[in-house]
């Protein structure tokens, strides 16, 4: 016996399988979920699936011999079939993104699809809503799917203080979630990221770089 294989304990809870050899011979046994005391929780109904850890939420993604991924509350009940190809991004509206047969939607931990699988690409959701990509323009939605902002954008970012990054016909500007323009669309480039974390915005004319605030004052000059 060479031992086990045990996840990290997150929420009271690690996963933990046998890996190693009896007789001579490889052998996986099940894999449980146990509790700090090393306590059986429960055992998941085929041991060939592959769970990490649980998240935050107090769910878990689980692979199943597919490929496929299902959810999966702390009672070992799943709460989806298994026919998502991948789960990221967890938000503050306890949603995460879902992709499945190659199109990214909204999951939330009971298993609802909020924003279904229908959009290209997207984002997770911030201040109540979601960058969705469709038919090669971006938008954004609310968590009933409800469109925000409507889908006539080539770029657009995250929302953060009320103040969206986007692209149109070539150029970068500021919305707000109104779809009002701050910062009317004449920059070459505006810091994606910056504008998640930052009140002022790294801002590029042609090969010049440059900060602006919110309200389109120059900081620092484009030199």
């Amino acid at each position: 016996m060479h031992g086990y294989d045990l996840s990290n304990f997150k929420n009271g809870k690690a996963f933990i399988h046998f890996d190693g050899v009896i007789n001579g011979k490889c052998d996986y046994g099940p894999r449980i979920c146990i509790n700090t005391k090393g306590e059986k929780l429960f055992e998941l109904p085929d041991r060939d699936m592959i769970v990490n850890e649980f998240e935050d939420e107090d769910i878990a993604f689980v692979m199943g011999n597919e490929g496929k991924y299902a959810i999966m509350n702390n009672k070992g009940e799943f709460v989806t079939d298994f026919i998502y190809s991948r789960f990221y991004g967890g938000s503050e509206e306890g949603l995460w993104e879902a992709n499945r047969n190659g199109k990214h939607g909204h999951i939330d931990i009971n298993g609802k699809e909020v924003v279904p699988c229908m959009y290209d690409d997207g984002c997770y959701f911030s201040e109540g809503v979601a960058a969705e990509y469709l038919n090669g323009k971006c938008g954004m939605v609310d968590c009933f799917n409800r469109t925000i902002i409507p889908f006539e954008y080539e770029e657009i970012c995250i929302c953060k203080n009320n103040l969206i990054n986007a692209k149109k016909n070539g150029k970068y500007g500021l919305i707000n979630k109104n779809n009002e323009v701050v910062v009317d669309f004449q920059y070459d480039e505006i810091d994606c990221w910056c504008t998640r974390e930052c009140t002022v915005y790294p801002t590029r004319i042609g090969d010049m770089w440059g900060l602006i605030d919110r309200y389109n004052n120059v900081i620092e000059d484009f030199i």
